[in-house]
């Protein structure tokens, strides 16, 4: 697949992709609903989990390498989608608008509760 303003390759240094950014599927999350996530190797993990969390360990780091431009084109597609601006993955898009509305009332109960 191409890469497109929706869509990025998350690529390790040889250029070997590890895995794909669908920007046009971010949602919106406050701090109290952000869980971490251990990707320790443990002598107690099966062979499936401790790949896995060798594979979320790669693609973290290459994440946090290119932290700013994947900033910058979220942003980039947020600011499209936000001001109605036509594009050709529009259609691809999640309503960001709608979900942040939603993701405050979610928090604002979670706080009245």
């Amino acid at each position: 697949m191409r890469e497109n303003i929706t869509f990025r390759k998350v690529r390790d240094k040889k250029g070997n992709v590890l895995a794909a950014l669908n920007l046009n599927n971010m949602i919106p999350v406050t701090e109290e609903h952000i869980a971490e996530i251990n990707l320790r190797v443990s002598e107690r993990d099966n062979d499936a989990v401790k790949k896995w969390k060798r594979l979320c360990s790669k693609e973290l780091d290459r994440c946090q390498a290119n932290q700013n431009e994947i900033e910058y084109l979220a942003n980039e597609l947020y600011r499209k989608y936000c001001s109605g601006e036509w594009f050709q993955k529009r259609k691809l898009c999640l309503n960001f608008p709608l979900l942040e509305k939603e993701c405050k009332r979610i928090s604002h109960s979670d706080k009245v509760q």
